[in-house]
């Protein structure tokens, strides 16, 4: 099942020709999950499939089976609403910032990063992994890599046009709650607010990228996969713009 999904993955990464890495960190994906799926218990039979709500994922009790282009992803409803139970990060991040400003707090800044596309979703899948496992908050500057990575194929701004209003009123508000919600992670929007925590780690991306898990290979996939299929439930499609202000493309182009 899982197998199947890598690919599906690797023929989107064929739109980024340019970017070799991109497309070999797909695959390696899909090596690593070969080499662990004998550990793998996701066996129970995918319900019947219908489109997805492009961007935000509804309440788990109306969730609809992950499709990617219109093609169905052989893992059912009840099988990712298990992964996302033990896997999630949103209930302890979420109990963490409501009473205690001082946790500890990974920050995603600035623009400087270790490599191009394929690193840099590397990066970010590494700061989700250190969150994890140092039980720290993930968070990430608006004006940052990790967002221009993440608008550039997921999650695009619902907007024509950044200069807009829609920084400055609700649209930002609205986008930013969702994307903690679904992600895990608090989006820091000015470095006035990033002033108020006052317990913040800053990593190097390439320190990021050279990072090691220290959890098992299955666990290690599980979450992984789980960020994974959490970003392509809201693949960009065509509609709103990227950090650049650029009106995104559809993951689907290459397919279609």
């Amino acid at each position: 099942q899982l197998d199947k999904m890598m690919k599906m993955m690797t023929e989107i990464a064929e739109r980024y020709q340019d970017d070799v890495q991109l497309h070999n960190i797909m695959k390696d994906y899909y090596e690593h999950i070969a080499h662990a799926k004998a550990e793998l218990s996701l066996s129970e039979p995918p319900s019947s499939y219908s489109v997805i709500t492009p961007f935000i994922v509804g309440e788990e009790e109306s969730m609809e089976p992950l499709q990617v282009c219109g093609r169905g992803v052989p893992i059912s409803v009840g099988v990712e609403l298990r992964m996302k139970e033990e896997y999630s990060q949103c209930p302890r991040i979420n109990a963490i910032l409501e009473n205690d400003k001082n946790t500890p707090m990974l920050i995603l800044k600035g623009n400087d990063t270790y490599g191009r596309t394929g690193n840099n979703l590397i990066e970010l899948m590494h700061a989700l992994q250190h969150g994890r496992e140092k039980g720290v908050v993930v968070a990430i500057m608006l004006d940052s890599w990790a967002i221009r990575l993440i608008t550039s194929m997921w999650m695009a701004f619902p907007t024509n046009d950044l200069n807009g209003g829609f920084l400055s009123g609700g649209g930002i508000q609205e986008w930013k709650t969702e994307v903690e919600k679904v992600l895990c992670v608090k989006i820091i929007l000015t470095y006035e607010e990033l002033a108020t925590y006052p317990n913040v780690i800053d990593m190097d991306t390439r320190d990021l990228f050279m990072s090691k898990a220290n959890e098992s290979v299955k666990d290690y996939i599980q979450f992984q996969m789980h960020n994974l299929r959490t970003l392509f439930r809201s693949y960009n499609q065509g509609i709103g713009v990227d950090f650049k202000n650029e009106r995104v493309g559809s993951m689907c182009s290459v397919l279609d």
